[in-house]
């Protein structure tokens, strides 16, 4: 789960820090293509610091909702399951890693 919870935070900051200017890393890696346009209108609506935590606030919850799916999706509660194509995770040793890995997440998060 760490690493789940760090890609959220890695994500998230990058996405807050993108729109605190035109270029830089997070930026350069974000708003590039089609997107390119999305980030520049974001970034000139929100300027102000209280916008930005509101938008980290947003983007962090997206991203944990995706996440938490993601894990549902291995875990095999959705119609997948029903079809037979369930992903079974095991270690190196070919012990199963165990099942309801999305339920972990929100309690791992709320302890980081």
């Amino acid at each position: 789960m760490r690493e789940v919870a760090e890609a959220v935070t890695s994500w998230t900051t990058a996405g807050t820090t993108a729109l605190s200017g035109s270029s830089g890393p997070d930026f350069d890696r974000l708003a590039w293509g089609d997107d390119a346009i999305a980030w520049e209108r974001l970034r000139t609506r929100l300027t102000d610091d209280q916008d930005r935590r509101a938008f980290d606030q947003v983007l962090r919850a997206c991203l944990t909702g995706a996440a938490h799916t993601f894990l549902v999706i291995l875990d095999g509660g959705t119609s997948l399951s029903d079809n037979g194509r369930r992903v079974f995770l095991t270690d190196e040793d070919g012990q199963s890693v165990g099942e309801g890995l999305h339920e972990y997440l929100p309690d791992h998060l709320a302890e980081t």
